[in-house]
């Protein structure tokens, strides 16, 4: 007996059995969280995500901001028309999508592996459960649907072969457009769902027009995206070890960030982790964070966005190794195995949204009245009651990432060094891309790993060793997991051989 590389057709009805078990489970655990914690966390990126609804309810005017562009600031505006209040809509919506999401991740799943009654329970159970996913689904930010539109577009790939059809392939290119409206993180994502579907497809010029106008319409999103001035000084915080003290231009610049520099080669390549605490720095105008001539640089904006890209490219180009070192390093350190930055007993879930929220109902109470659809006086009494609740499934939430951790991650503040151990989950995944990166796997799982990597290269090149960055891609980690571990239980229970899939013919 042999064993296919190919799985048997997977159709929805199993898909919708299989998931059966984790939407049930994440219903209860979703609905369970919502009572104990009936309001969203307002948390440091709220605020501006929600600035779009701000503006159209109180001036009266829609615009979104250069930040935050498209999807996700449009869909909030309507949100304080539905009672009880934003605070409360927002996460059950995101919840709802979450629930929608697994039938996507089984879809996925079922098509990749031969023991999917197996598998596609163990996943989607697994992202049902997961505190990161049920954390950003609760709080009012966009990682949640960022996910869900990524799976969306994946699950799009699916059967294999699928992308032939014309018809299938405008989708999963609209798909991909998606993903960057709803975050500019995306534009890593969208670009290796162009190179999937051109090894998938092998000819990118017979596509008909309206796929070519899907591609038009990702890169009008792409171009329009998030704010290139933040994205120079993200740069900037990124390459600044590797930025030469000396030169031509903008030597006074230079000048004032030596010794933040100097300072910065001393940790190497434990740069990566201590990146994040310059990061304000170098955008803060204060006179004492830098020197006056850098605060005063950054009250000119268009001239502060050129230097912060000219020092940073030069830097990079300088030294292109190291530099790809640290984004290695960074995107490592955001997978490690950490406490949750969440907090699912409402005793610290409101103890953590009072330092966020004490000051905006000082500095913006009109606003925080828009999304609690409350005064500071009712504020104050909501969550002393909310406070007093509690939520059974916190400890279990707690314990179970240590449980499924790919790595851990140690820094050493006197040493100023960092350590990285690979956990049995890591190994796995390493294991499961090998399987795909085989020939016969390779184009029809390169949907799978080739936008993750396009994703870490282009997020953590520019950004810190955030968590929330990993978020929204880490359920690949997942499926590359049980496509490894199928194919070797396909070694040792092989089973009759499952008949190919002839790809679909090209629609006329």
């Amino acid at each position: 007996m042999t064993v296919s590389l190919i799985p048997a057709p997977f159709t929805w009805r199993q898909c919708l059995w299989l998931c059966v078990p984790a939407l049930v489970v994440g219903a209860i655990l979703r609905i369970w969280l919502s009572v104990a914690i009936p309001e969203g966390f307002f948390g440091p990126d709220s605020n501006s995500y929600f600035e779009t609804t701000t503006r159209a309810w109180l001036k009266h005017s829609l615009k979104v901001s250069d930040k935050r562009r498209w999807i996700y600031p449009v869909l909030l505006v309507p949100t304080p028309l539905i009672p009880p209040s934003p605070a409360r809509v927002i996460p059950i919506a995101q919840h709802a999508v979450g629930l929608v999401t697994i039938l996507g991740l089984g879809w996925i799943v079922g098509n990749l592996t031969r023991f999917r009654g197996l598998w596609v329970p163990l996943v989607t159970t697994l992202y049902a459960v997961w505190p990161r996913t049920l954390w950003y689904e609760h709080e009012i930010v966009a990682e949640s649907i960022f996910l869900s539109a990524f799976v969306l577009m994946t699950a799009l790939a699916f059967p294999i072969g699928v992308l032939k059809d014309r018809r299938r392939l405008f989708w999963f290119l609209l798909a991909a457009a998606l993903v960057v409206a709803v975050k500019p993180h995306g534009r890593g994502i969208w670009l290796a769902a162009l190179l999937v579907a051109a090894l998938i497809t092998r000819n990118p010029l017979k596509w008909d027009w309206k796929c070519w106008g899907a591609v038009g319409v990702g890169l009008l999103v792409v171009l329009t995206s998030g704010k290139s001035s933040q994205g120079n000084w993200l740069l900037l915080n990124s390459a600044l070890p590797l930025i030469p003290t000396e030169g031509e231009k903008w030597p006074e610049y230079r000048e004032v960030l030596k010794p933040l520099i100097t300072e910065t080669r001393r940790d190497g390549l434990s740069y990566a982790w201590t990146q994040g605490l310059y990061k304000k720095r170098l955008n803060n105008p204060d006179p004492d964070a830098v020197s006056p001539i850098w605060a005063k640089l950054i009250k000119d904006k268009l001239k502060f966005s050129e230097v912060c890209s000219t020092l940073a490219r030069e830097g990079i180009l300088a030294h292109p190794i190291t530099f790809a070192q640290l984004t290695v390093m960074k995107s490592l350190i955001a997978l490690r195995d950490e406490e949750s930055e969440s907090a699912f007993t409402p005793e610290r879930f409101w103890a953590l949204q009072a330092t966020r929220n004490d000051s905006r109902w000082i500095d913006d109470p009109r606003e925080m009245e828009l999304v609690y659809k409350m005064n500071a006086a009712q504020y104050a009494t909501l969550t002393a009651e909310r406070a007093t609740r509690s939520f059974g499934a916190a400890p279990f939430l707690a314990r179970l990432p240590r449980t499924f951790a790919l790595l851990d991650a140690d820094y050493d503040d006197v040493g100023r060094k960092f350590t990285l151990r690979p956990y049995w989950m890591g190994i796995l995944v390493l294991l499961g891309l090998a399987v795909c990166l085989l020939p016969r796997r390779f184009a029809a799982t390169s949907v799978l790993w080739l936008p993750v990597g396009c994703y870490f290269v282009t997020v953590f090149a520019v950004g810190d060793r955030l968590p929330r960055y990993v978020q929204p891609v880490e359920w690949v980690g997942w499926v590359l997991v049980v496509v490894g571990l199928d194919a070797l239980l396909g070694l040792v229970l092989p089973r009759e051989k499952a008949p190919a899939l002839d790809p679909p013919q090209p629609v006329a």
